[in-house]
Order: structure tokens, then C-alpha cells, then sequence
């Protein structure tokens, strides 16, 4: 019998339980439909099981609902939590998403007699309020001068979200892994900060920088803590903030903290092709600075900066 202490721990162990990456994923098909239809075949399955399993333990915890257990999830919980996504991705995204939950509720099902979980048969796959632009990162960036206008504001009024902003500034990580930075992840002797679990499963390590340290010092002493998370906030708190904020500067467009993250990665990309590095080098640099691996030239362009 499988025990976990939270929705994302009891998906995360029938995950685990229903793993092989030595199955050959073409026989298994042909051989016994059930267990092609729960069986995990690659790290990047798995991985991305396990992400779209932490959205949903934390879309449960941001709107207070009052759910300990897989088994409790109705396909209306899993439809309000597509509807969200909606406004927010596209449609490839959204249709990722249900197929990733679909997967989970089989492997619950074998894995939990409790469970009897009907997302796929009861729950209408949402249609996409954002469309895919072939270049909606570069597009979408954010000027500097009206990012160093939120950050000085951020500077001057502090709060959590506005500490965040701050942050992302330094490090160009993605908002729910500032989200979940902890004090333990933090080597002051090495001037290291260690990311463990990011997007895909992947580990992250940053230099601390001196305004880096000037952060994560001011939020530590303000909350007087020493264990736990640094930056105790949502993701929709800090997109609510950053709105707000973009309304008091007069800054005309409507900017997320993806936009951020695309403008400081043509910010490094623009510094590394002036010292004299190639288009290629360059891209490659800023792909693993973002944590997305070497070879990504594509995504770059369509999500994240313009190459030149």
C-alpha cells in the first residue's frame, strides 16, 4: 500500500511505481493496452508528470481548498484548474497539460484502489485565450528603462512580491522556482545558489551576486527566520503586484514575469555577441543560463529573444 503525506507526494510514489525506462514502449503497445496507457517510459515523461503534479498540488494550496488526497479530486477541480490555464498559455500548453493529467489519473487509478478518477471522461479540454506567436517572446519583452523604473519602485517600497521582481533580476529563473527558494539552498561560504527540483526535474546552481546577497539578506533579517522559504508568496501575487505596479508608473502594455526573463536573457545574450561570441555560442550560452540545455536556438527565437 502506497502512503504519502500530500497530493503531489501520492502522485509523485504511484509515478515512481509505474517508471521503467527499459520497457520498449512500441511492444508494450501492441501487447496490453492498459499497460501502455500507464507506464512511463523516459525521464522526460516522468519529469514532466511530476511538474504538471506540483502545479496542481499548488493551484490546490494558492486557493485554499481543502483537499488531502488524490481520490478527493473531482473533474471539476481538474476543469477549474484547465480554465486558469487557459488565460495564461497556448493551446498546445493547455492540451499538454490534460494528456499529463489524463496519464496521472490512470496511474492512480492502478495504483490506488481508492481512486476512481474519471478527468478524461468528464472534463472538456478548455480553448486557449493566448495564441501562439511565432516570435511572442521577443515581441512581448520588456523595455529596460520601464524594468529598472519596477525595480527602483520595488527598491524604495518593500514588499515580498516586489523582493521577488528584485530577485528575478538578478538571476533570470523562472517565477515559481523564486517562489520556492529556501534558506537552506543558500552556500554563503561557496557564494552558491542551489536550485534542486527546477522545471524538468533539473538541478540549478547561480553565483550570489552582491545585489543578490543585498536580497536574500534584507528578506531573511525582515522575517527573522532561519529555515524555510525565502520569498513566501504566489505566482499570482506576484503577476497582481507586477500589474498594480506597472498601473502607478504609467507604464503602457501589460508585462508577466516570463516577459522579464526574456529581456534579461537578450540582455546577456546582446553582452556575450559584444565580447565577441558567436550567434551559435551565444544562443547556447544563454539556453543553459536559462536552464533549458544546449541546441535550443529554436526556442530562443520563437520564445525568448532575438538572435542576431
Amino acid at each position: 500500500m502506497l502512503i504519502a503525506k500530500n497530493i503531489k507526494h501520492q502522485i509523485q510514489q504511484a509515478i515512481n511505481n509505474c517508471f521503467d525506462e527499459g520497457i520498449d514502449k512500441h511492444a508494450s503497445k501492441h501487447q496490453d493496452q492498459q499497460i501502455y496507457n500507464t507506464q512511463i517510459y523516459s525521464y522526460d515523461e516522468k519529469f514532466r508528470l511530476l511538474d504538471t503534479a506540483k502545479m496542481l498540488q499548488n493551484y490546490i494550496k494558492d486557493n485554499e481548498l481543502n483537499i488531502k488526497e488524490i481520490k478527493n479530486i473531482t473533474p471539476g477541480l481538474i476543469q477549474q484548474f484547465l480554465n486558469d490555464k487557459s488565460s495564461k498559455c497556448t493551446q498546445n500548453t493547455i492540451n499538454t497539460y490534460s494528456q499529463s493529467l489524463n496519464k496521472i489519473a490512470a496511474i492512480c487509478n492502478k495504483n490506488y484502489s481508492s481512486c476512481n478518477l474519471t478527468w478524461k471522461q468528464d472534463v472538456v479540454v478548455p480553448t486557449a485565450l493566448t495564441q501562439k506567436s511565432k516570435l511572442r517572446g521577443v515581441t512581448n519583452q520588456i523595455p529596460l528603462n520601464d524594468l529598472d523604473k519596477i525595480c527602483n519602485y520595488a527598491r524604495s517600497n518593500f514588499s515580498i512580491s516586489g523582493q521577488i521582481i528584485l530577485a528575478q533580476r538578478e538571476l533570470g529563473i523562472r517565477v515559481n522556482e523564486l517562489a520556492t527558494i529556501k534558506v537552506e539552498n543558500i552556500d554563503l561560504k561557496n557564494n552558491i545558489l542551489h536550485l534542486p527540483n527546477c522545471k524538468g526535474g533539473k538541478n540549478l546552481d547561480r553565483e550570489i551576486t552582491p545585489g543578490l546577497r543585498n536580497i536574500l539578506d534584507r528578506n531573511i533579517k525582515q522575517r527573522s527566520i532561519s529555515s524555510g522559504r525565502v520569498f513566501p508568496i504566489t505566482e499570482n501575487a506576484i503577476n497582481t503586484y507586477l500589474r498594480r505596479t506597472e498601473e502607478k508608473l504609467g507604464i503602457k502594455g501589460r508585462y508577466s514575469n516570463h516577459n522579464i526573463r526574456s529581456t534579461i536573457a537578450q540582455e546577456r545574450y546582446d553582452l556575450l555577441r559584444n565580447e565577441g561570441l558567436s550567434s551559435k555560442d551565444a544562443a547556447t550560452n544563454v539556453s543553459i543560463w536559462l536552464n533549458h540545455g544546449p541546441n535550443r536556438e529554436k526556442l530562443l527565437k520563437e520564445s525568448y529573444i532575438e538572435l542576431w
